[in-house]
């Protein structure tokens, strides 16, 4: 059996040059080089994304081909945008249009990146092209990042005022009420309701856990 499958890849390839095709390179279907070629994106994809482009305006801009600058900015990180790039490059020497190749992958490439590659193609200016890609991506993650930021404040600031509201119904307001009913003062209405939330939050204290953990 070892022997079969040995030889199975040369009788392949003279079958296919027999056909007048010529054989490039032959792989496994379940090889490690096509495992890492279909790893699924990851969440930092977009950032991958953003320096893979700005390294492909770079390489174009100093007069690299377009096969090897693909193939050079693949090489520089190993992630899921590098392993489409590859796929990208080999369709690219096969006389496939890059942006042909790169709708290929829209989980990477969203169609309006591969548009902007298409224009750039057409209008004969791929370098320019990279360029003005790379810069709308950079505008677009210090966007993210901005939002983010403004993002965690008031989320900060909630938590911490929802811990100083839990602090006082479960700690400090049941020491208050034994000190006012030991002093059998007359307590309005609004103070017994904080009270009695008080005791309440003191007794279902895990019910309040819920909504948080969902």
């Amino acid at each position: 059996m070892g022997q079969a499958d040995a030889a199975a890849p040369g009788l392949l390839t003279q079958l296919l040059e027999s056909r007048g095709l010529v054989v490039i390179e032959v792989a496994a279907a379940n090889g490690s080089q096509d495992a890492g070629a279909h790893r699924p994106p990851t969440r930092s994809s977009g950032r991958a994304l953003l320096d893979a482009t700005r390294a492909i305006a770079g390489l174009l801009g100093a007069g690299l081909p377009l096969a090897r600058a693909l193939m050079a900015a693949a090489s520089a990180n190993e992630n899921s945008v590098s392993d489409r790039l590859r796929l990208v490059r080999d369709r690219v020497s096969r006389g496939e249009r890059l942006a042909t190749a790169l709708a290929a992958h829209p989980e990477v490439f969203p169609p309006l990146y591969v548009g902007v590659v298409r224009a750039g193609e057409r209008g004969g200016d791929l370098p320019g092209t990279f360029t003005r890609l790379a810069a709308q991506l950079e505008r677009e993650d210090e966007l993210r990042s901005k939002l983010l930021s403004a993002a965690i404040y008031p989320m900060l600031l909630a938590v911490v005022g929802v811990a100083a509201v839990f602090l006082l119904l479960l700690f400090v307001l049941p020491r208050f009420a034994g000190i006012l009913q030991g002093a059998g003062a007359h307590l309005p209405n609004s103070t017994r309701l904080l009270l009695s939330a008080s005791q309440t939050a003191r007794h279902y204290w895990p019910t309040f856990l819920i909504p948080p953990a969902a």
